[in-house]
């Protein structure tokens, strides 16, 4: 009797630390995931930074463009 009890300690032990090596690497999952969520996050604002100068250099090309066509029909008349 006194040997199956040591035997089962000596399994839960086993287990506890199975599951304590599970555990941390969830933990570390946990992290990267974080860590990845923010590098993306970080990325998704300096794009939308990026688009809004685009939209803005855009207009500005569209605006110099009808300028032009304007000052083209000027010389026409």
């Amino acid at each position: 009797m006194a040997q199956e009890v040591r035997k089962l300690a000596d399994n839960t032990k086993l287990s506890a630390g199975s599951i304590e090596s599970d555990v941390q690497g969830v933990q570390e999952s946990v992290r990267r995931l974080t860590e990845s969520v923010s590098d993306l996050a970080t990325i998704s604002e300096a794009q939308a930074i990026g688009v809004v100068e685009l939209t803005k250099a855009i207009a500005y090309i569209a605006k110099m463009a009808q300028e032009l066509v304007d000052l083209g029909k000027m010389q026409d008349i």
